[in-house]
C-alpha cells in the first residue's frame, strides 16, 4: 500500500495559524488550512518537510502531538505556544492555533478522552 501524504508547515501573514498539515498535495494542505482557519488560499504558505512512509498511518489534516514524534520532529516546548523541530529547523505554533487546540483538548477531556493535541489543563481555582 502506497502513501501519498506528505507532512507541511502551513504559516499565515500574521502567523496566528502556523501549524503542521498532512495532506497529499500542496493545494490540499493549503484548502485544508485556508478553508477552515478563514483564510484566502494564497494566504497560506506551505513549506515541505517530508513525505510520510507507508508504516505510519495518518489522515489528513492536523497533526496532534503524539505523532510528531512518529513523523521524525522533537516536540522543544509543548505548551504556549509549541515549539518544534524538523531536520534542525524550528517551527512555532501560531497562538490562535494553540488556543484551537487548548479548546479542542478541553472538549475531550470533558467527555473523558483525554487531551489528544497535549496541552496543559488550566489550573482550577
Amino acid at each position: 500500500m502506497e502513501n501519498n501524504q506528505a507532512l507541511y508547515w502551513a504559516s499565515t501573514p500574521d502567523h496566528a495559524e502556523d501549524y503542521l498539515v498532512i495532506a497529499e498535495s500542496t493545494f490540499e494542505a493549503k484548502v485544508c488550512h485556508a478553508l477552515d482557519r478563514m483564510y484566502d488560499l494564497d494566504e497560506i504558505t506551505l513549506e515541505f518537510i517530508r513525505n510520510i512512509p507507508t508504516e505510519i498511518e495518518v489522515e489528513s489534516g492536523w497533526v496532534d502531538y503524539k505523532m510528531i514524534s512518529k513523523l521524525g520532529g522533537t516536540i522543544i516546548k509543548l505548551d504556549t505556544p509549541m515549539i518544534i523541530e524538523f531536520n534542525g529547523k524550528i517551527y512555532h505554533e501560531g497562538y490562535d492555533e494553540y488556543l484551537f487546540h487548548k479548546s479542542c483538548d478541553d472538549a475531550s477531556e470533558a467527555l473523558g478522552e483525554g487531551r489528544p493535541f497535549g496541552t496543559l489543563c488550566s489550573k482550577k481555582n
